[in-house]
């Protein structure tokens, strides 16, 4: 199996964090059995109530010197079906597994394993905009963080103290 990148490395831990989301690990849902990782995701009519998804961002490298600065940003959206016993309020669900997924993210270790320089960041969080037809609803939360590397090694941490 080939080495990881440290962005790979990253959003392997960040991955890890959210599939974790279990009632049997104490939170509220049990969205961390469905999981989709890098798309966004509508629910149709045969899928489960609710999902998260990971959607990872843009990013921009900044180089430093002979080293690039390079960013991580990721957002959980979670989603779920409008409930028609909460037509009016069909964000309440998708909230309570937003609360699950901030648990699962900020829990533990902010530099997940070393992997980030600095500390994981909050981003903002936003509306997830229904579809047209669509059965779901959601709300997104970002999350970021930066690692440097060495330009031409994307394996690289270039001697920075950290995993």
């Amino acid at each position: 199996m080939a080495t990881p990148s440290r962005r790979q490395e990253i959003l392997t831990a960040f991955l890890d964090r959210v599939s974790a989301i279990t009632v049997e690990n104490h939170y509220a849902t049990d969205v961390g059995r469905r999981v989709f990782f890098g798309e966004g995701v509508e629910l149709g009519e045969d899928d489960p109530p609710t999902a998260l998804a990971i959607v990872v961002q843009d990013s921009q490298p900044q180089p430093r010197g002979g080293f690039l600065e390079v960013p991580v940003l990721v957002e959980f959206q979670a989603l779920a079906k409008v409930d028609p016993d909460l037509v009016d309020q069909p964000y309440i669900a998708a909230e309570i597994i937003l609360t699950d997924v901030q648990r699962a993210i900020e829990a533990g270790d902010r530099t997940l394993g070393g992997r980030i320089k600095g500390e994981l960041q909050l981003g903002p969080t936003r509306v997830v905009p229904k579809q047209p037809g669509s059965m779901a609803v959601g709300v997104g939360v970002a999350y970021g963080g930066t690692f440097i590397r060495t330009w031409g090694q994307p394996l690289s941490s270039c001697g920075w103290t950290g995993r």
